[in-house]
């Protein structure tokens, strides 16, 4: 159901959208710090729980009854995370990554010492895989492959309040905290971008991304438009 609900959730491809609720221009980014709760669709929902310093130590994905399937907790140390995943109230297994400095992940505990991602001023810049991040205006706008297709992503101009980052433009669907290889905490993974993400595009497959905010800019409401599958998914975004 993760997987599936991963790949439902955010493909990352696209052309055109078209932000509803409010308008585009740049908010104001000395925002109040929400945290984000829950993600729902029809196919299931995601729930986050946070401890007292807010950072995320649980996430639950529940199917469409709200019956849990999969849990990922997190355990933190000085400088590593380690992601302890459940499956169906069973323990699954136990995996750690090293953190840097500024807590952002830079390879497994028990790798082979080398570092499976760099950053350039909090940014993401290159990892081990072949990928190539290059960033404008403080937002990710293209993902170089060695072995695969370039993602290209265009941005409003709304200032991401998202406290959680939703957005794994790596791969086929939300990130949340597990990178679309299942082996890297994305959330870990340095700086957001300062926007929104509206289009991204790869191949001739297109996505396209429309916004609901509340009074504060926060969203609550996002729908994913896939063109190469002629498919339209809606998710509900609620915050403590």
């Amino acid at each position: 159901m993760k997987k599936l609900f991963l790949f439902l959730l955010l493909p990352t491809i696209a052309m055109t959208i078209h932000s509803c609720s409010k308008g585009e221009d740049d908010q104001d980014d000395d925002h109040d710090v929400r945290l984000l709760k829950t993600i729902s669709s029809d196919s299931g929902s995601v729930e986050f729980v946070y401890d007292n310093l807010q950072r995320i130590i649980k996430v639950i994905w529940s199917d469409q009854s709200g019956n849990p399937d999969l849990i990922d907790s997190y355990e933190y140390k000085s400088y590593s995370v380690y992601n302890v995943v459940e499956v169906n109230n069973k323990w699954g297994y136990r995996i750690g990554f090293m953190l840097d400095g500024n807590g952002y992940v830079v390879g497994e505990v028990y790798g082979d010492g080398s570092k499976d991602h760099q950053y350039t001023d909090g940014y993401l810049t290159s990892s081990r895989d072949g990928r190539v991040y290059t960033w404008e205006n403080a937002n990710l706008t293209k993902i170089a492959n060695l072995h695969d297709d370039t993602y290209t992503y265009a941005y409003n101009n709304v200032v991401n309040k998202l406290n959680v980052n939703i957005f794994d433009l790596d791969g086929f669907g939300f990130g949340y905290l597990i990178h679309d290889d299942g082996d890297t905490c994305t959330h870990f993974k340095g700086t957001s971008s300062r926007n929104y993400p509206v289009t991204a595009t790869i191949g001739d497959d297109t996505v396209t991304y429309t916004y609901t905010y509340d009074s504060k800019g926060y969203p609550t409401k996002i729908a994913i438009s896939r063109h190469k599958l002629f498919e339209e998914v809606g998710y509900t975004l609620t915050y403590y």
